[in-house]
């Protein structure tokens, strides 16, 4: 460059003033594109480098792309949706599992810890928590319809009923009602109140469970029970895995099968046998009283329960002394379906 200097007529030449200027130009590039010394700087630590940058190997190294690469990688786990529908369980979850994979509020960080809606309530076990109603073969025709949505339909108005029968409320927070392979609807946060129901019906048409009644709530499965017609099995479960209860059936009819007695852990019999003019009962007793009326049989009641002594009474039930002996064959029982 010391020629650049040497000028004949002592007037400036723009040559080497542009050659000047491009090679600073050139530099700049070079530095800017990682090529150049000013991208790898001598460096003891890293407090000697730039805030992007971090010593390494005596050189002052860029970190700017292994930083975007993370934050990358991290913001596909956080916050991320998984693409699938949480009502489609696994093929064979754990009995009682309650995890669907989703978050909820509480699991966030800083979520303020909600209350316990019955922090009194006892966990159900067997004993306390059984099942009394089930309907795996739906009645064909509109009298088919459980659901009460308006149409029959041999999945949808599946049901199962399940009853407190403790003195207590049950917390029945990850309890899980499955068929023979999977765990097809697990409760959230609910209270069941003493001699209370719930029924879960397989599905509506509406999208919404049928409106509670006096002594039980509704609520739809996570996805269909598909309970097989000619056996098959009905299960609760805690939700860390403890059997409640269960209800194994073969042949079902096309009416219900329900406890007999009922709200106690008997054998299942054919509705019919209980109430001969009804083929289900989801919510009520097999004749249509509240569950909380504890559905003794007429002739189960206490003396005085069964009727009031008045002579005008409808009901067809004879006095106490003329009832026949509990183990005493009945003439007028309706024939098992």
């Amino acid at each position: 460059m010391k020629s650049a200097r040497i000028h004949v007529d002592r007037t400036e030449s723009h040559l080497p003033t542009a050659s000047l200027v491009l090679l600073s130009l050139l530099a700049l590039l070079l530095s800017s594109a990682g090529c150049g010394p000013a991208t790898e700087t001598e460096c003891r630590t890293s407090n000697d480098c730039l805030s992007a940058q971090f010593c390494r190997l005596s050189r002052c190294v860029y970190i700017v792309s292994e930083e975007s690469d993370q934050s990358e990688s991290s913001g596909n786990d956080v916050g991320h949706t998984p693409d699938t529908d949480p009502t489609d369980l696994p093929a064979d979850p754990s009995p009682g599992s309650s995890d669907t994979g989703t978050t909820t509020d509480a699991d966030l960080p800083g979520s303020p810890d909600l209350p316990h809606p019955c922090p009194e309530a006892r966990r159900p076990e067997a004993g306390l928590l059984l099942i009394n109603e089930l309907l795996p073969n739906v009645p064909t025709g509109p009298e088919g319809d459980a659901n009460a949505d308006g149409s029959r339909s041999a999945h949808d108005d599946e049901f199962v009923e399940i009853v407190n029968i403790s003195p207590h409320t049950l917390d029945l927070e990850g309890v899980g009602v499955a068929n023979d392979t999977s765990i097809r609807f697990t409760f959230p946060p609910h209270c069941l109140a003493a001699g209370h129901g719930a029924v879960i019906f397989a599905a509506s048409t509406s999208g919404a469970p049928p409106p509670a009644g006096e002594g039980f709530d509704t609520w739809l499965a996570d996805s269909r029970f598909q309970l097989a017609n000619d056996g098959g099995r009905v299960a609760l479960y805690r939700a860390d895995g403890q059997l409640i209860d269960e209800a194994l059936y073969t042949n079902a009819p096309p009416r219900s099968l329900n406890r007999s007695p009922e709200l106690s852990s008997g054998s299942f019999a054919h509705h019919t046998t209980l109430s001969e003019d009804r083929l289900f009962s989801p919510g009520t007793c097999a004749d249509g009283r509240p569950l909380t009326s504890g559905c003794a049989a007429p002739n189960d009641l206490p003396d005085g329960e069964n009727n009031e002594g008045d002579e005008s009474s409808s009901d067809p039930s004879p006095p106490d002394d003329a009832q026949p002996a509990p183990d005493a064959s009945n003439p007028d029982a309706s024939e098992p379906g």
